[in-house]
């Protein structure tokens, strides 16, 4: 179906002839595989995007609370640091105002993209979680990362958005 190819090998160890009811059970079998694995694929992708913030496709903000949530219990239990970078991004709302929503909707997509990439390129901790809070607020959750480090994380991420030339249709 819908050009998907696929083929299904049964063996035997025997020396076997094969009944005619074999290839239709082949056949069945085969159908009936494939489409297991696309409703699981399906499945899969449908909880990526119920993870995922539409705009910036970070993880959103219910992601965020229930991995912080694990993160505070484990960090508790083990008394291990973990740090927590809340930014919000400052006179958002000017950009909104004067170049109008599609822009700010771009460059709140573009600003996810850095913030990801700077965390990324720190390699502050195996499992950091970049997340969209809200509006223009983003969240990063660093297992492991002390507060000197979380402080130097911080400063790469405002530095690197300060210094990023966004193109909108009227400029930079």
């Amino acid at each position: 179906d819908e050009g998907v190819a696929g083929s299904l090998l049964l063996t035997s160890r025997n020396d076997v002839r094969p009944q005619p009811t074999d290839a239709n059970l082949t056949q069945w079998a085969a159908q009936f595989i494939l489409k297991t694995f696309e409703q699981a694929l399906e499945r899969v992708q449908l909880e990526d995007r119920a993870r995922r913030d539409a705009l910036t496709q970070l993880a959103n903000r219910l992601t965020f609370d229930v991995e912080f949530q694990k993160l505070l219990r484990h960090c508790t239990l083990d008394k291990s640091k973990c740090s927590l970078l809340l930014i919000d991004v400052d006179r958002f709302k000017s950009i909104n105002d004067t170049y109008g929503h599609p822009a700010g909707d771009a460059v709140l997509r573009e600003i996810a993209q850095v913030i990801l990439q700077t965390v990324q390129n720190s390699r502050i901790s195996d499992r950091p979680l970049v997340a969209r809070y809200g509006g223009e607020e983003f969240a990063v959750l660093a297992p492991e990362l002390s507060l000197a480090g979380a402080r130097r994380i911080a400063e790469e991420i405002r530095s690197a958005v300060e210094t990023y030339q966004f193109a909108l249709e009227s400029g930079r």
